[in-house]
């Protein structure tokens, strides 16, 4: 169609020019015509097959403004051809019900109008196939040109804009270098098959561009002989070069006419073809494979281009296809994809591939901005960093959670210490009294039994004459003699029992031993190597014997109870004593009782340390427990833990315990 528009376009000039040298000779004698119009003075005479139309001379088969009739014109965009109105195609492109189209690229009108692809096939170059040929690029079954097509410049559907062109991928106003502009594109018009020599002049298929001219461009290892593509390694009349035709009853095998074909070769018409791998003769002389087709073993199987496999009658990139990875069939897990033919999981998100799960390395607590990066316990994992998390009401104070309200090693602030006997609460350190105890000016006392403070504060029992009974300052009666009742020095077991019984690492009697390393408050303190008596016995009555306490577990009370003590009711005075050595972290993670029996119910002397102890020496400790006198009284001495939250400590070291009676 375009080449016929070209040569209507020529035939209108050159009538054109012969209309205008008629008329022009109108005046003179160059002719009858002329002269006879000349005569008369009118209008003058058209020429042959062209009509006056009100004056003007127009060939009613080609004047679009006077197409088949004066006055009748086409619509913008057509042309008139024969007399009658038509599409005029351009750029390469032809009309296909209407509209114009490329043929060249379009799938639905592929080589020509109305020859649509199948699905899954794009039209290169007039052909149905898999796949776009060299420099093209499938844009919705168009091969198209990246570098040059308007409609798709750089990527597929971005189009430039109205008057730019798509000059090697991008959007100009002009075109670079040596290209043109052809229908809004750059193209090169010496090498570019569709534009060749001029815009719009379109090489046939198989032919290529050289240098501006549409030659045959022969494939597959033939050669061009007289304009046919010949192969020279089988072609009986161009046998090793063209025009060396074979003899009668000869063949041409391998560039080389011989009587008969070898090689696993056939004769097919004086041809030595292999019927294993022939596309033309596959399996049988004449039998060609389809478009997209090759012949292996004999049979016409689809081709595959790009590096891609046959899998199933479909082509498949067994390096990225998740479906058919490494070879064909093979699955990749759920979550993994296809990397140079091997599965591999794909983390996304932020994500980072840790031993075979995604890991978050901005938030992982065992993951912390590396894979295996774990945080100690009570951290948490901020922007890939380990750092101590405090709950509510707590902060942090040099690595560990305090709260300031009530904790005496950082009371109201980090590192403020509250001295011993003192707690913290609301972040001011006070004294408090535990176990029955009373707070008189800055000390604990006993007002049943503290001569000093004897029932209130500041009541002084007469040393020489009385002492302090159930708070009353009570006259001696003379003088008290003083008599040991029980003493233990734990060189054996005397007959105390645990209760509840327990397992390990609790109340336990033995040789005293230094305890291992502690935690928190107990760095650097630890149980004794010797007990207090003198001797060689080495007993004590401890927790954690020989090495710290057990607080992986949070437990109630065990104790560990003495034998009977036999006390009459009404003695004077009975006091209870014994040496100490105790490192300890703070009620209420550990707390300490002493405790004393009353013949009914289990009475507490002494509860508690709020502060915590680190004894570095044994001390002496003294309790009145007159009132609780009885034939069948006992002494007991008890802790409980508040579990993995408790610092890791000694624990409680007990040596020679004495109750004395004074009458």
């Amino acid at each position: 169609m375009k080449r016929l528009t070209e040569i209507a376009k020529a035939v209108v000039g050159v009538l054109t020019a012969a209309f205008i040298a008629g008329c022009s000779g109108g005046g003179g004698s160059g002719g009858s015509a002329g002269s006879s119009a000349g005569g008369g003075g009118g209008t003058p005479g058209c020429p042959t097959d062209f009509t006056d139309c009100s004056g003007t001379c127009a060939n009613l088969n080609n004047d679009a403004a006077n197409c088949g009739a004066c006055g009748t014109a086409c619509a913008a965009g057509q042309s008139c051809v024969a007399g009658a109105c038509a599409l005029v195609c351009a750029g390469g492109t032809e009309e296909c019900n209407g509209a114009c189209v490329n043929t060249k690229n379009d799938p639905a009108n592929c080589g020509s109008c109305g020859a649509g692809c199948e699905a899954g096939q794009v039209c290169n170059a007039g052909a149905c196939g898999l796949a776009c040929g060299s420099g093209t690029v499938d844009c919705d079954g168009s091969c198209v040109n990246l570098s040059s097509d308007p409609k798709n410049c750089n990527a597929c559907g971005t189009a430039c804009a109205q008057g730019e062109v798509c000059d090697n991928g991008n959007c100009a106003l002009a075109c670079g270098g040596e290209t043109v502009e052809c229908n809004g594109g750059c193209v090169d018009v010496y090498n570019d098959p569709s534009n060749c020599g001029i815009c719009g002049s379109s090489c046939l298929t198989g032919e290529i561009c050289d240098n501006g001219q549409c030659v045959l461009s022969c494939v597959g290892g033939t050669t061009i002989c007289n304009g046919v593509c010949k192969d020279l390694t089988s072609d009986p009349a161009n046998c090793g070069s063209c025009g060396a035709a074979c003899g009668a009853g000869e063949v041409c095998d391998n560039g080389n006419c011989a009587l008969s074909c070898g090689g696993g070769t056939t004769d097919c018409g004086g041809s030595c073809k292999d019927l294993t791998s022939d596309p033309a003769n596959c399996g049988l002389c004449n039998l060609a494979c389809g478009q997209g087709e090759t012949c292996t073993n004999g049979n016409c199987v689809l081709a595959c281009g790009g590096g891609a496999t046959l899998c199933n009658g479909a082509c498949k990139d067994l390096f990225n296809d998740p479906t058919n990875c490494g070879q064909c069939g093979t699955t990749c897990p759920m979550g993994q994809v296809c990397a140079q033919g091997a599965c591999a999981l794909t983390c996304v998100g932020g994500t980072t591939n840790c031993s075979g799960s995604c890991k978050n390395l901005a938030n992982d607590v065992a993951n912390c901005g590396t894979c295996g990066v774990a945080c100690p316990a009570g951290n948490v994992c901020t922007n890939g960093a380990c750092a101590v998390q405090c709950g509510p009401g707590t902060q942090n104070c040099s690595g560990s959670c305090k709260n300031i309200n009530n904790d005496p090693s950082s009371c109201g602030a980090c590192g403020t210490v509250c001295a011993p006997g003192q707690v913290c609460t609301n972040g001011a350190c006070a004294l408090t009294c535990a176990g029955g105890t009373t707070k008189c000016g800055n000390s604990c006392v006993n007002l049943q039994s503290d001569p000093a403070n004897c029932g209130v504060c500041g009541t002084v029992c007469n040393a020489a004459t009385q002492y302090c009974k159930a708070g009353v300052c009570t006259n001696a009666g003379g003088a008290c003699t003083p008599n040991v009742v029980f003493t233990d020095t734990f060189g054996s077991n005397q007959g105390w029992v645990q209760n509840p019984v327990q397992v390990t690492n609790e109340w336990a009697i033995g040789a005293s031993a230094v305890s291992p390393a502690g935690t928190g408050s107990c760095v650097g303190f630890a149980d004794p190597a010797a007990d207090h008596t003198q001797g060689a016995d080495n007993g004590v009555l401890a927790t954690g014997l020989a090495t710290n306490i057990n607080v992986s577990v949070a437990h109630a009370f065990y104790y560990e109870e003495s034998p009977v003590i036999n006390v009459a009711a009404g003695t004077q005075k009975v006091t209870l004593s014994f040496w100490r050595w105790l490192v300890t972290d703070y009620d209420p993670f550990l707390v300490y009782r002493v405790e004393v029996y009353n013949g009914v119910a289990w009475q507490v002397v002494f509860s508690g340390y709020p502060n915590g102890v680190n004894d570095t020496a044994w001390s002496k400790i003294t309790y009145d427990i007159t009132q609780y006198a009885n034939p069948a009284m006992k002494v007991r001495f008890g802790y409980s833990t508040s579990g993995p939250g408790a610092y890791t400590c000694g624990g409680m070291n007990i040596d020679d315990v004495n109750v004395v009676t004074c009458n």
